[in-house]
């Protein structure tokens, strides 16, 4: 993802569609807000806590975590701002590791190595779906958001009317 981000800025690309970590990433350019999404619990079916229908973040504080490496994404500080805010500021007792793909991130959960947290857009959810409980969390109003990005001073022609269909 931090890839598609440099290309934005160098001008390799004319468009980006990413994950939007603090509303402002980029002042220069425009920015359009395409969804919001969920973090998803993602845990061994033999996990004590995949019998609940849902999780909290008191459930997840004692928990070996696994979240997504967005570092280089954004300014310095976000991403410990966004685990204190998914757990209320609380201290946690067990790690957090960030994992640079999904995948990996499910194939832990699946080993029973800990819970891992994913946006609900992620295809490889479904592929995962016999290896792992998934779980909607409660309370955490931390939602993900997917944006597209783009130089207003782009003269590309074709971006106008791709920006009409988003």
């Amino acid at each position: 993802m931090g890839g598609i981000q440099e290309n934005l800025k160098t001008g390799k690309v004319d468009l980006a569609i990413n994950v939007q970590f603090h509303q402002d990433p980029f002042p220069d350019f425009q920015t359009r807000v395409l969804c919001h999404s969920q973090l998803l619990a993602v845990l061994s079916h033999t996990h004590p806590l995949a019998r609940k229908s849902a999780l909290t973040s008191r459930d997840l504080l004692p928990e070996p975590l696994f979240l997504l490496n967005t570092q280089g994404l954004h300014r310095a500080g976000e991403q410990q701002e966004m685990v204190l805010r998914l757990f209320d500021r609380q201290i946690r007792r067990e790690p957090i590791q960030y994992i640079p793909d999904v995948e990996t991130i499910l194939l832990l959960a699946a080993a029973n190595q800990g819970i891992g947290l994913v946006p609900d857009y992620a295809p490889a959810l479904s592929l995962f779906r016999d290896k792992v409980k998934v779980l909607p969390l409660e309370e955490t109003g931390t939602p993900v958001v997917v944006a597209a990005q783009w130089d207003p001073k782009n003269p590309n022609p074709s971006l106008p009317l791709l920006l009409s269909e988003l």
